[in-house]
């Protein structure tokens, strides 16, 4: 029972395969996070990694399960509970003896191993795919390129592009190259997202048909597209980030 909860297993294994495999971000504080939970005994530090990835309860469990079976068949316990849950701690609280010492590293060991194998296992083949399959799925433009276009003149697209620029911009978006053009010379329209005024469109959808989406507006200056633009862009991102 001492060793129900605090086996760090399942937790060392799932921060290891991160360490390993998980993308720069993920690799660059899951060392630490290991150091912190195997030998400080904080379990906490991994909690963050199992809620950005609801699929690796099924790691833990596993691994927990692994570790649970493994302490039963080899008959061995702790003398008390261990507080904080680290290895040096639950070393310290193993009876005394080689078969106790072997059951409980062995019960760890083989936790962490189980935990190790599914998590490595979902970060170096399911994870990738399972991403591309989620954003192939958004309806949401993935392209940099944003043409704004139509006629010169007062509310001309040159106007409506720097307001779009601008609101990008304030939304953490830099990575749009957003440019204005009349339509009588667009160019470079493949995989771009236009916004054209309503009475143009059709114009356009005629000139571009190789563009990625094509949006219309009533007016450059003042027109919700430009926000929902910017909105379905942060959805994105968020998205993004809680698949990493």
């Amino acid at each position: 029972m001492f060793l129900l909860e605090t086996n760090p297993g399942p937790g060392i294994g799932l921060l290891l395969a991160f360490a390993l495999f998980g993308n720069h971000r993920a690799r660059k504080y899951a060392g630490n996070a290991l150091i912190i939970h195997a030998l400080g005994g904080i379990h906490e530090v991994y909690f963050p990694y199992v809620l950005k990835h609801p699929q690796l309860l099924v790691s833990v469990i596993c691994g927990g399960v692994t570790g649970t079976f493994t302490f039963s068949m080899m008959h061995v316990g702790l003398r008390a509970d261990p507080s904080p849950g680290s290895i040096i701690t639950i070393l310290m609280l193993t009876p005394s003896g080689w078969h106790n010492y072997i059951g409980v590293i062995a019960g760890i060991l083989s936790s962490t191993l189980v935990s190790f194998s599914i998590t490595a296992a979902w970060l170096a083949w399911i994870a990738p795919k399972y991403r591309h399959q989620q954003v192939d799925a958004q309806a949401v433009s993935t392209s940099n390129h944003v043409i704004v276009t139509g006629d010169a003149g007062m509310g001309s697209p040159s106007m409506g592009a720097r307001i779009l620029h601008d609101k990008l911009r304030r939304a953490g978006h830099n990575e749009f190259a957003l440019t204005s053009e009349p339509i009588n010379r667009l160019k470079n329209t493949t995989n771009a997202t236009i916004f054209v005024r309503h009475d143009y469109l059709e114009r356009v959808q005629a000139i571009a048909p190789d563009a990625h989406a094509i949006i219309s507006i009533n007016n450059y200056l003042n027109t919700p597209e430009y926000d929902h633009f910017v909105s379905e862009q942060n959805d994105l991102a968020k998205a993004l980030g809680s698949l990493e």
